[in-house]
Order: C-alpha cells, then sequence, then structure tokens
C-alpha cells in the first residue's frame, strides 16, 4: 500500500512492503519520480537494502521496520 502526501513542493511516501517484490518496485518508480520514499516492511534488513539502492541512484529513501498488525507500529 502506498500513501503520498504533499508539502513544501516535495512529495513524499511511505510504501508498506517495501523489501521486495510490488511494494520494492513501487518504491522504486515513485523515487524515480522525485518523490521522497520510506520503506517500509517486516524484512528491516530488505527495506534497508532497497533503501540504500534508491539512495545510490540519487534518490531520497530511508528504511524502517513496521508491522501494519501491530498498533504501536502504526501509531
Amino acid at each position: 500500500m502506498t500513501a503520498t502526501s504533499e508539502g513544501e513542493g516535495k512529495r513524499s511516501a511511505l510504501v508498506t512492503g517495501g523489501a521486495s517484490g510490488i511494494g520494492q518496485a513501487a518504491c522504486i518508480a515513485l523515487a524515480r519520480r522525485g518523490v521522497a520514499v520510506v520503506v517500509a516492511d517486516l524484512d528491516e534488513d530488505g527495506a534497508h537494502r532497497t533503501a540504500r539502492s534508491i539512495a545510490t541512484e540519487g534518490f531520497d529513501a530511508i528504511a524502517c521496520r513496521l508491522d501494519v498488525t501491530v498498533d504501536a507500529d502504526c501509531a
């Protein structure tokens, strides 16, 4: 799932499941369009790999571990 917002001229997106598959592809596609990406996934190492890959291309990305089934992770 992807949520985007605009503010101060820079768009950002939080992508859940961003460590692999469709989520990873979404992260890369968004970053290449100038969107700052938060790569969120249960697989924290995978999220960091995706974020590093995006950053290597010169785009903005950070990674975090997120379990959307845990309320505290989403607060």
